[in-house]
């Protein structure tokens, strides 16, 4: 791929203007004399701006006195750059053209979809020398011209940025379709207003279902349900939020996203950046955004796992993005003021209808409508980059839509899932009985990015970065643990990754699941006797695991934490074995941020980074593994070695009598 662009000529405005116009006065001197390629050379220099001076090799006995062999950039007595010329041309045998050739197909000024930027418009660092050239060629003496020019020889600058997430909080609206198989729909948004339309249509079949939803920020809500058979009348409900006061941590807040690379989405390159869900039913939000075209390209959704061991990756699709807002000709009866909205009635404010707002975003969504959860779904995660406004957001969160029933509701409906605020333990508490945490990981830190090679100072030993993400629960009190984790893009084969773990110190077993999703779909189970291998500590003793951290100061970054880059942690260390050591991050909430665990025998480090920390107590049906693993017993010599030395056990439930011995004469 190719392009060209032109500028404006840029002006020189800073204080080396008037260096520049007193050092084109000066004239070359002699400095010395030197041998360049067995010829002796007379060395002359001249001052350029900045602090800097040029020095020539000139073989004054050669057939061309007037050609040069060497030039040398010098700053502060150091040499920057040096330039051998190996080949010197004259008159005819110099090809030059002064403007661009016509196939060259230049645009001026064009910055959409632009693959470099010279930075000349500016006086960026790394430019300046290039704009010092370019005004004198402009305005000194020729002679002074061509000596700013050879200074430029070598020098050449490349800043790589990362893009920065779109600023969609900005963006007053918007209007896309949207397609979640097997269903799709359309959102506009329009910020000012505090209007959200939307439509969704649901798979076929008993719960095909045609939906609209209205909002009107500090108003109303109002989801109409159509059936596209005609077999069910249609029903419309709407819910007054007049009333409705979120508080502020309640909101669903834009969160920071963090790059991961550039992919290809259609026609489309797309910028992939990640966000952290932030107090709604989304774990992480996986959201590709073109920058050439200002639109959205995919959202992929991880829910958080409600009451069940699967939690299933949400894909979203945006065939058309406009920045204008234009609902569809569904959303005409919303149009006018609420009171209205033709066909609407109004829902049960204490909660019997089909149409309520639960009191938490993290509520259960079985009995949703299919099409009403796509909108759920779409609304958190618009929230979450920006796009929705907070309220907005939380509202949508909030709703649940089931299917409307003929008969008559015969009061208010309980909420079957009351919110319980659960403080969190201190993590280095002795009382600490279980925790549950959510990760994002990267392994080895010391990788090569994707894409790259692994030659360079680590050789061989060096492998390329490879990402995570998943989840751990830790009972402690019974020795349980589950963790689920997947990695993407681990080959041009594997499209997916997902492995789950249960170890249950009770039982002595341990069951690992692996899944593979790519060209051809891959599963695996096995189970295996972990007794003889991972010695459960003596009964009644229940060790909090990150005591055994030693503290080794204040005042660290958290490493990775791009959204509270200000935030400090205390860092604790203790060793797994002779070779392995642990560095955890506890924050100002006395919860853990970060893990980082060094194969010192390697040289190589896994960073963990944690989210949504947790030490609430742990439904026991998470330590159950589901009826269709179909796990195969394995013989315990082929995997023993392995799991004694597996880093997830012996750092949240070690295995070393030792330190029990040591625990108890303590006690």
């Amino acid at each position: 791929e190719q392009q060209c662009l032109s500028y404006e000529y840029p002006l020189l405005t800073d204080h080396p203007l008037k260096e520049l116009q007193e050092n084109s006065k000066l004239k070359f001197t002699f400095f010395s004399i030197s041998e360049f390629n067995g010829e002796d050379c007379s060395i002359f220099v001249a001052p350029l701006a900045r602090d800097r001076s040029i020095h020539v090799w000139v073989d004054l006995e050669a057939d061309n006195p007037q050609a040069f062999l060497r030039t040398e950039i010098h700053h502060n007595q150091k040499v920057l750059r040096s330039t051998d010329v190996l080949q010197w041309r004259t008159g005819e045998d110099i090809r030059m053209k002064t403007m661009p050739e016509a196939g060259w197909d230049c645009d001026h000024n064009s910055l959409s979809g632009q693959l470099a930027h010279l930075d000349i418009r500016s006086m960026h660092k790394k430019s300046i020398q290039l704009q010092d050239a370019l005004y004198s060629l402009h305005e000194l003496s020729p002679d002074f011209a061509l000596r700013e020019i050879l200074g430029l020889t070598g020098d050449v600058a490349i800043v790589v940025k990362v893009p920065h997430p779109p600023e969609l909080s900005q963006m007053p609206s918007a209007t896309f379709a949207f397609s979640s198989l097997p269903i799709g729909g359309e959102f506009a948004i329009d910020v000012p207003s505090g209007r959200v339309r939307a439509t969704a249509s649901s798979e076929s079949g008993p719960s095909e279902r045609h939906i609209t939803l209205a909002l009107d920020l500090g108003k109303a809500l109002a989801v109409k349900i159509e059936d596209p058979m005609g077999e069910a009348p249609t029903r419309c409900l709407k819910l007054s939020l007049e009333e409705l006061d979120f508080k502020s941590e309640d909101l669903i807040m834009p969160a920071v996203g963090e790059f991961d690379q550039v992919d290809a989405i259609g026609a489309s390159d797309c910028n992939h950046f990640r966000y952290y869900g932030n107090g709604g039913h989304l774990q992480s939000i996986d959201f590709w955004y073109s920058e050439e075209d200002d639109s959205l390209c995919r959202f992929e959704l991880k829910p958080r796992s409600q009451g069940s061991s699967t939690s299933d990756t949400v894909r979203f699709e945006f065939p058309t993005f406009l920045p204008l807002f234009e609902p569809g000709p569904s959303s005409a009866p919303f149009k006018g003021k609420q009171d209205t909205w033709a066909g609407c009635q109004s829902a049960d404010p204490s909660g019997g209808s089909w149409l309520r707002l639960a009191s938490s975003s993290q509520k259960e969504t079985s009995d949703l409508l299919p099409g009403a959860r796509k909108l759920i779904e779409l609304g958190e995660a618009l929230g979450t980059v920006g796009l929705l406004p907070p309220e907005a957001a939380t509202t949508l969160a909030r709703m649940i839509v089931e299917m409307p029933s003929d008969k008559t509701s015969p009061g208010p409906r309980q909420d079957l899932h009351p919110s319980h605020t659960w403080q969190n333990d201190d993590i280095r508490s002795p009382l600490l009985k279980s925790f549950t945490f959510s990760f994002s990981s990267t392994y080895p830190l010391q990788g090569e990015p994707p894409g790259e090679g692994s030659s360079g100072i680590y050789g061989r030993t060096m492998k390329t970065k490879k990402s995570g993400m998943g989840e751990v629960r830790v009972d402690l009190e019974n020795r349980l643990l589950y963790m689920r984790s997947e990695a993407k893009n681990l080959s041009d084969a594997i499209g997916m990754m997902e492995s789950k773990v249960i170890y249950r110190a009770d039982q002595g077993r341990l069951w690992a699941r692996t899944k593979i999703m790519g060209a051809e779909e891959f599963q695996q189970c096995w189970q295996i006797s972990t007794a003889e291998i991972l010695p459960v500590p003596p009964r009644g003793l229940a060790l909090n695991p990150f005591l055994r951290g030693k503290h080794a100061g204040n005042g660290f970054s958290v490493p990775g934490n791009l959204a509270h880059a200000h935030a400090l942690a205390d860092k604790f260390v203790f060793f797994i074995s002779t070779d392995r050591r642990v560095e955890l991050y506890v924050d100002d909430q006395k919860a853990l941020a970060y893990i980082s665990v060094d194969h010192l025998d390697h040289d190589v480090s896994a960073g963990v980074k944690v989210h949504d920390w947790s030490t609430a107590p742990i439904d026991q049906e998470w330590f159950k593994p589901g009826a269709d693993w179909g796990c195969q017993d394995v013989q315990l010599d082929h995997y023993s070695e392995m799991l004694a030395d597996w880093d997830l056990i012996q750092i949240f439930l070690p295995t070393e009598p030792d330190e029990w011995e040591r625990r108890l004469n303590l006690v």
